[in-house]
């Protein structure tokens, strides 16, 4: 749940700072988060998962890729341009797959419902892209982790 919130707050911020300020675009941010929470929860309260989860090396490596993107997060400012291509592909992606934008209406306020169904789905998108790359970077962890482990198990056997 930390990993959710931690990883989640330089695009809440940028996108608050941009567009989001209107309080149904900040409440979709915030429930797109506690989507990702649930889900997050859902998974890792699986049996199946709990079962990879037994492998030590499989586990260093979830641990590794969350933990750096956390990390990056708070320390590095340059991390955010990471969230900010993801914000740019993921209101591309919510404008064109889906066909809609906010809405503002003759008194140039948004749509309080379009807004909100923008924000919430330009989240969700996000949420997906943003995980597909601390995922890419776990499994190249975890391919290291498998190749070191191959190594080391290799020398030992020959130190015997």
């Amino acid at each position: 749940m930390l990993v959710c919130f931690v990883s989640a707050t330089p695009s809440f911020l940028l996108a608050g700072m941009v567009a989001a300020h209107t309080l149904p675009g900040v409440s979709a941010m915030i429930l797109g988060i506690l989507t990702f929470v649930a889900i997050f929860v859902l998974l890792e309260s699986r049996q199946g998962t709990r079962r990879l989860m037994l492998d030590q090396t499989l586990r260093r490596a979830v641990k590794t890729g969350y933990i750096s993107r956390m990390i990056l997060t708070v320390v590095f400012p340059a991390a955010v341009f990471v969230d900010i291509y993801c914000g740019i592909m993921s209101v591309g992606l919510v404008e064109s797959v889906f066909g809609f934008a906010p809405m503002r209406d003759a008194a140039n306020d948004f749509n309080v419902l379009s807004d909100f169904a923008w924000f919430y789905m330009t989240t969700l998108v996000q949420g997906v892209i943003l995980n597909f790359v601390v995922s890419s970077f776990t499994l190249l962890v975890y391919a290291v982790l498998l190749v070191w482990k191959g190594f080391k198990g290799r020398s030992s056997l020959r130190e015997e």
